[in-house]
């Protein structure tokens, strides 16, 4: 009997079967970031810089990209990158420890396959970085 209200209480085992409630466990939430919607170079981080920096890139879709440092005179002094990456958030790091004090340019080319006339469309962004030793 249920003092507060003087109700009876069935102790027959009047308890509902268990099923399901439809609750499921997640393992991992994974916050997943939307692609941006240009190709671009980011700021170089730090810049300027002894004698590593990071160049970060965005990419709006999957590519082939090409990332290659170039020193005052125009020659290639490093490739950071000469692959095919999906679309979205990048970096590269560049170890510039046996090169000279300088002033060096960053330049990252992206090519999409269209099947076009031309059959790739390029799109290229370029940089200025310093490295003081």
């Amino acid at each position: 009997m249920k003092q507060s209200t003087g109700d009876l209480l069935s102790l027959d085992g009047d308890i509902n079967k268990w099923s399901s409630n439809g609750v499921f466990i997640i393992n991992s939430l994974a916050e997943v970031e939307p692609a941006p919607e240009e190709y671009h170079l980011n700021s170089i981080y730090p810049n300027p810089f002894n004698p590593i920096t990071t160049i970060s890139f965005g990419l709006a879709e999957d590519t082939e990209i090409s990332i290659k440092v170039y020193n005052i005179q125009g020659s290639v002094v490093e490739t950071l990158a000469n692959q095919y990456m999906e679309a979205g958030y990048h970096s590269v790091v560049w170890d510039a420890g046996q090169h000279s004090s300088g002033i060096y340019f960053v330049k990252m080319l992206t090519s999409l396959s269209t099947g076009g006339i031309t059959g790739k469309i390029e799109n290229v962004s370029i940089q200025k970085m310093m490295l003081i030793k």
